[in-house]
């Protein structure tokens, strides 16, 4: 309560009181929200309800990184050492040689369950291998093809995209091609479908024969 100072007639000074209601409302409406803003309890928690969700989503998506780079290069790998195999093959193979193949590319992969991610990625493992013979004119050739599902998957005789540095003439190429999908575990898992959060994984890998002139394939 505030006191103000008055004149009376009679020469005398009166004291009149200022009521706490008339103080306030000279204050004005802002003084409970500025008591509001000079409150600091509890700061440390609403900052940990904002950056939490951001830094849990953060550490998810570097694990979620870490693995598919990791299934990525072991694609590379199976692939190259899938035609390396082949292309050591002096003379023929035939599709259950080449069915082996699938067995090397899968232990590359490992510890990774190729099999079980490429299916719950709703594209399971694929492996194509293909004789390429180029003629004297640098021309690119299918002479047999094979994959791991379903039947040969080029004509014979079908063209080829070969790398300029790999176009020799009369000389055989084993391409390999390895298809797998790596599913995001992690990544919105409620509201994309399994193939929608997939990283798809395509490698094609030439290698050179590395004795004799071909590699024929006796039932392909």
């Amino acid at each position: 309560m505030s006191d103000a100072t008055l004149s009376d007639p009679t020469g005398k000074c009166a004291v009149q009181s200022v009521s706490p209601v008339s103080e306030q409302r000279s204050g004005g409406i802002f003084l409970g929200f500025r008591a509001y803003l000079r409150d600091r309890r509890g700061v440390g928690s609403v900052e940990f309800a904002i950056l939490a969700p951001i830094l849990i989503a953060a550490y998810f998506t570097c694990f979620e990184l870490t693995i598919g780079f990791s299934f990525a290069k072991r694609a590379t790998r199976a692939a190259g050492t899938v035609g390396d195999l082949v292309a050591q093959q002096s003379n023929t193979v035939n599709k259950a040689f080449l069915g082996t193949m699938t067995n090397a590319a899968q232990s590359i992969f490992a510890p990774y369950d190729v099999e079980g991610l490429t299916k719950a990625a709703k594209n399971p493992l694929n492996l194509k291998i293909t004789g390429v013979e180029i003629d004297k004119d640098g021309n690119a050739k299918t002479a047999w093809s094979w994959q791991r599902t379903g039947a040969a998957p080029y004509a014979v005789g079908s063209a080829v995209t070969v790398p300029k540095e790999l176009r020799i003439a009369e000389t055989f190429l084993i391409r390999t091609e390895l298809t797998a999908s790596y599913p995001l575990m992690l990544f919105l898992p409620t509201t994309f479908s399994p193939e929608n959060r997939a990283i798809s994984m395509n490698r094609e890998i030439f290698y050179q024969q590395r004795t004799g002139k071909n590699i024929a394939c006796s039932d392909c």
